[in-house]
């Protein structure tokens, strides 16, 4: 019901503005009001660009092979029985990766390799 009234509210001062303000003024308005907005992103896309993402010298070597079998699609006991440790140790080296690498999911943590050129092993 809020949320009604105040879009209600909102449309209002819209139809406001719409009626005291010359229709050549708004578009103005709007277009300065877009160049700002496009600015601003254009800052911030230059900003990300401009930060180096972690680097992967940040993993140990078997977090590193633990990753790249992660990108090949390969599940924790799969993992484990090609690296020849036990799951329980590939479920610790994943949680450090996500740690490390700021990763909330095995898949974000599959495109930072892809990001960071850490290929898939088959």
């Amino acid at each position: 019901m809020k949320a009604a009234w105040r879009v209600a509210q909102v449309r209002a001062a819209e139809a406001s503005v719409m009626k005291t303000v010359p229709a050549g003024a708004l578009m103005q308005r709007a277009a300065a009001g877009l160049a700002r907005r496009c600015e601003a992103l254009q800052r911030e896309l230059d900003g990300a660009a401009a930060a180096p993402p972690a680097a992967p010298e940040r993993l140990s070597r078997r977090e590193v092979d633990v990753l790249r079998m992660l990108c090949a699609g390969h599940s924790n006991q799969a993992i484990a029985a090609r690296l020849f440790i036990s799951p329980h140790t590939v479920a610790h080296h994943v949680r450090h990766i996500l740690a490390k690498t700021d990763c909330r999911s095995r898949t974000e943590a599959v495109a930072w390799a892809h990001r960071h050129r850490i290929g898939g092993e088959g």
